[in-house]
């Protein structure tokens, strides 16, 4: 399998300056936001989905 890390890493690292790799408070920062965008996505459709009437709903089946 190909190994994108090892490809593409060093030149990764000449692109953003002053962070290192495996900085930890990006990765939790980046980890954080990821987590808040999942939830902002699952929670939308969550909320309309408990907006509707469970009984219309099983009357169209």
């Amino acid at each position: 399998m190909f190994d994108w890390r090892r490809q593409f890493g060093p030149a990764l690292d000449q692109t953003i300056f002053g962070l290192e790799r495996h900085d930890p408070l990006v990765m939790s920062g980046a980890a954080a936001i990821l987590a808040l965008v999942a939830i902002v996505a699952a929670l939308v459709p969550a909320r309309a989905a408990a907006l509707v009437d469970p009984l219309l709903v099983l009357r169209h089946e």
